[in-house]
């Protein structure tokens, strides 16, 4: 006899393919938010609190703490604007069924990854303008 039945998660193609896509766009925003910690290092002496506020950020609107639908309603509708939801919530939420991913969501992530690049090579060419070195 079984104490916790557990039955298999049973997810369309779609589905697969779908909550793939976000895990793809997920790991590139993560990459373009380090990128942004990492170039921010150059004007603040204490960078790590940056990776704190980053990590923290990401705890609360990306849903890996809670699920965003049981945090309050301002921070709901907080995290409906915010890229975040996409790190964790939207994946899960596609696997399980709950979420529909719609062009419309592709099309926000395309161009908050595209910001994000152009905010990185903005700070990289300040950066570079603000490194200096000595020495052989």
């Amino acid at each position: 006899s079984q104490v916790l039945p557990i039955a298999p998660l049973a997810m369309t193609s779609t589905q697969f393919l779908s909550g793939l896509v976000v895990l793809v766009f997920a790991l590139a925003l993560h990459i373009i938010m380090g990128m942004v910690i990492v170039l921010l290092g150059f004007w603040f002496e204490g960078a790590e609190g940056l990776e704190h506020f980053k990590w923290v950020t990401i705890a609360l609107f990306a849903g890996s703490i809670a699920p965003p639908a049981l945090l309050p309603h301002l921070l709901q509708q907080l995290i409906a604007w915010l890229p975040f939801k996409y790190l964790y919530a939207v994946p899960i939420s596609v696997w399980q069924g709950s979420y529909h991913l719609a062009w419309s969501d592709v099309g926000y992530l395309v161009g908050i990854l595209a910001l994000g690049i152009v905010g990185i090579l903005g700070l990289w060419r300040a950066a570079a303008y603000r490194y200096s070195s000595a020495g052989g």
